[in-house]
This record gives C-alpha cells, sequence and structure tokens, in this order.
C-alpha cells in the first residue's frame, strides 16, 4: 500500500497592495489581484513525492490585465516536510507565476498560500 499525500483545500491567495503616488503619470499599472488556478488543486503524489503538475495563480493588474514579472511568495501552510521549488516566483509574459511541490514523508494534506510580494 502507498502513502498517499494531496494538496487539500487548495490554495490561499493573499493580496495586499500599498501604493505610494507620486506626480505625473510613468504607464506602471500595479499588481491588484492574484487569484488561484483551480485546475492546480487537489493534486495527489506519493508521499515524497513531487506533485504531477506546478501550482499556478494568476496576477492581474489594477486594470484587469495580466501583470508580468510580479512577484509572488509562495509558503507551505499545511503538511509536515514538504518543500517548494521557490519561496519567491515571477510571473510569465501572461501574468502567471507558478511553483512546485514537494510533498513531506507522511501521507496527508498539504497547503500552500500565495501572496503578492511587496
Amino acid at each position: 500500500m502507498r502513502s498517499v499525500g494531496t494538496l487539500r483545500g487548495g490554495m490561499a491567495v493573499v493580496v495586499a497592495w500599498v501604493g505610494m503616488a507620486c506626480g505625473g503619470s510613468d504607464g506602471v499599472v500595479l499588481p491588484a489581484t492574484i487569484e488561484r488556478v483551480a485546475a492546480t488543486d487537489g493534486q495527489s503524489a506519493p508521499a515524497g513525492g513531487m506533485l504531477p503538475s506546478p501550482l499556478a495563480v494568476d496576477v492581474k493588474g489594477s486594470d484587469g490585465t495580466p501583470a508580468p514579472r510580479a512577484e509572488v511568495r509562495w509558503t507551505i501552510t499545511g503538511g509536515t516536510g514538504a518543500g517548494l521549488s521557490d519561496s519567491v516566483t515571477l510571473a510569465d509574459g501572461e501574468g502567471r507565476a507558478l511553483v512546485s511541490l514537494r510533498l513531506g514523508p507522511t501521507a496527508g494534506n498539504y497547503g500552500v498560500r500565495a501572496a503578492l510580494k511587496l
């Protein structure tokens, strides 16, 4: 019998943005929202193994368009002994940020949080 760990309950996403403005407009659109990609939730793998697909979030600017190069901070919120491929990743040209999760050595539920890095 194999031990299996599962990413249950999905990812938590946190949006916190403090904006500061100065005179003039430089055309910069600030990251405003981060949304989990539901298709990457609910994965399972053998204990100690990598999830089959990276976890993903989409970052959008304050104008609703994708926010490339936005920094996303990833943290493990549940499960013991799990590890992430990176603690901070950059969103690609489509505003999508990815991270890989290796499950811990025991079966159980694991949680991951994604937040905009300020």
